[in-house]
């Protein structure tokens, strides 16, 4: 992969902690740099992904109801901890499944 030149400001700390990384990995300091900017860029993209797949299918109608959800959470990590809910209300019926 080819690469091109770009610079950017830092503080003097986090400078001193991308170059203690990179000797610790041998690598250069510009080449964690860019893995890490290579790592976000990823990271906000699949973010974005998940966040439209959520978006269709909330747009489906398709819901748990929040008391549901309520119940469910207050047993989490308790002796009577409960499976999690189900989809109980079809908004676009507009009625409880």
């Amino acid at each position: 992969m080819s690469s091109v030149p770009f610079s950017f400001r830092m503080s003097p700390e986090t400078k001193k902690a991308l170059e203690d990384a990179a000797e610790s990995m041998d690598r250069t300091p510009a080449y964690l740099a860019g893995k890490a900017v290579e790592a976000f860029l990823s990271a906000r993209e699949e973010k974005r992904l998940a966040i439209e797949a959520a978006i269709a299918e909330a747009d489906k109608g398709l819901m748990i109801s929040r008391d549901s959800m309520h119940a469910w959470i207050k047993t989490l990590g308790t002796p009577d901890e409960t499976p999690h809910p189900v989809i109980d209300v079809d908004r676009k019926k507009d009625k409880a499944v």
